[in-house]
């Protein structure tokens, strides 16, 4: 069935390929352009983070909303006023998105949100799945006993579902949370920031290199996206990674092989720390171990689970 799906972010990596696949197989595809804060007319299609609440816009009949809007967490340091704006880009965002559909007469079926891995905090030790921090503990706002530590991106992933499950009572039969890791896309992110150094030959590991990545194929990222927006049995938070997590040492390996380039030089977490400010710390140097549970026990089958056939697909 042809579906009209509104889609924040439909500029971004992530949502120019959701956009061109959803046209592909037929769907409508509403994009949710960023407004300038004047107060939305019927039939915009307009989003705006600042608010007010009345400028971010869904048109009726819509049956689904994918929510991929949000600044970039590498673009710069981590300056006091940037948090605000990764924090306004998401938090506020999510709750002025929400309170568009609540104003709509039919609600969407689905909302699909992006979230990320950060929402489990600093743990070493743990192979996570999303019980360990589930839909509830979010929503009331608890911890486990031996819950994960947390941090600036910790509490930002936390407010932005928070907001994103809000969804559910205010009449969103089905919302998910898809807690993406590491995303192979060379155009940003960790992988963006490590590729000029790496072809310079100048690359290693990051810090200890013993933290564990869990990362994602570009093209199997889309694909769970569509799998969400089809199938009933996704609902709640969701780990979107390859089942087959590994160390920062493995992965810089593999990404010298792919590039023929040694990667012997080891980054110092010290200089990363002066480069990247509390980026390091939270991103670069944290470790999380996570499998993709929620996925795999819907039913969904990853194209790429090799990191090296992956990284040779993103890089080269």
């Amino acid at each position: 069935m042809r579906m009209r799906v509104a889609v924040t972010g439909s500029s971004g990596l992530v949502g120019r390929a959701l956009c061109a696949a959803l046209v592909s197989r037929g769907d409508e595809v509403l994009p949710v352009l960023r407004h300038s804060g004047k107060q939305a007319s019927s039939g915009d299609c307009l989003w705006n983070p600042e608010g007010p609440s009345e400028a971010t816009a869904l048109p009726e009949g819509t049956d689904a909303v994918v929510h991929l809007a949000g600044a970039p967490i590498a673009a710069k340091r981590w300056t006091d006023s940037y948090k605000m704006v990764l924090s306004t880009s998401r938090i506020e965002g999510s709750r002025v998105l929400v309170d568009a559909i609540e104003r709509l007469k039919t609600k969407p079926a689905v909302l699909i949100s992006a979230s990320a891995l950060s929402v489990y905090g600093e743990d070493s030790d743990r192979i996570l799945n999303e019980s360990n921090f589930d839909e509830s503990q979010i929503t009331e706002g608890t911890l486990e006993p031996k819950g994960p530590g947390t941090g600036f991106l910790t509490e930002l992933a936390r407010g932005w579902e928070r907001e994103v499950f809000r969804a559910r009572a205010v009449g969103v039969e089905r919302v998910v949370a898809f807690r993406i890791g590491l995303a192979l896309d060379p155009a940003g992110g960790a992988l963006g920031k490590m590729l000029p150094i790496f072809r310079l030959g100048l690359g290693g590991t990051l810090g200890n290199g013993k933290q564990w990545m869990s990362w994602i194929l570009l093209d199997d990222l889309v694909r769970a996206l569509l799998f969400a927006l089809d199938n009933q049995a996704l609902d709640g938070p969701a780990n979107l990674i390859s089942p087959e997590a590994c160390t920062n040492k493995v992965f810089t390996r593999a990404l010298g092989r792919v590039l023929r380039r040694p990667a012997i030089f080891p980054v110092p977490a010290f200089l990363l720390r002066l480069v990247t400010s509390g980026f390091a710390d939270e991103a670069l140097l944290v470790s999380n171990r996570a499998v993709p549970a929620a996925l795999t026990n819907a039913g969904f089958q990853f194209e790429c689970e090799d990191l090296e056939q992956a990284l040779r697909l993103a890089v080269l």
